[in-house]
């Protein structure tokens, strides 16, 4: 799911229109699970209405994504209030180091205690995978 069309300077993707062309006759087709995986899915501005889209055509899809957790928790919560049935989350190393390989700085992003935090109490984690990097 790479890319937001929505983004600065036409940040890449396909649009709106193009993921519903392609996942909506999927559905009707009678697929159990549908999962978003990227980069980051939660990226897309217009992952909710795609979302929301997909849970129309099948109420009852399992629906669900793969995030690293270090986008703002509001973007979570609106794939949820579209109808996301859960949600994994992967995290690449909680050190110190860890973080600065990935991002070139020691500091925390601050996404990442609220995804996992809404994640925790909403009790909608199916599987947490941490890789530790050497």
């Amino acid at each position: 799911m790479e890319g937001d069309p929505a983004g600065p300077a036409g940040a890449g993707g396909l649009s709106t229109e193009s993921w519903l062309g392609l996942l909506v006759p999927i559905v009707r087709a009678g697929i159990g699970k549908l999962k978003f995986v990227g980069g980051e899915p939660l990226l897309r501005s217009d992952l909710p209405e795609i979302i929301a889209a997909v849970r129309t055509e099948a109420p009852d899809l399992d629906i669900s994504l793969i995030t690293s957790g270090v986008v703002p928790v509001e973007r979570l919560s609106g794939a949820y209030r579209a109808g996301l049935s859960r949600c994994n989350v992967t995290i690449h190393g909680f050190g110190v180091e860890a973080f600065a390989l990935r991002r070139g700085t020691t500091a925390q992003p601050e996404g990442s205690p609220g995804i996992l935090g809404k994640i925790a109490w909403s009790g909608t984690l199916s599987r947490g995978s941490v890789v530790q990097e050497a």
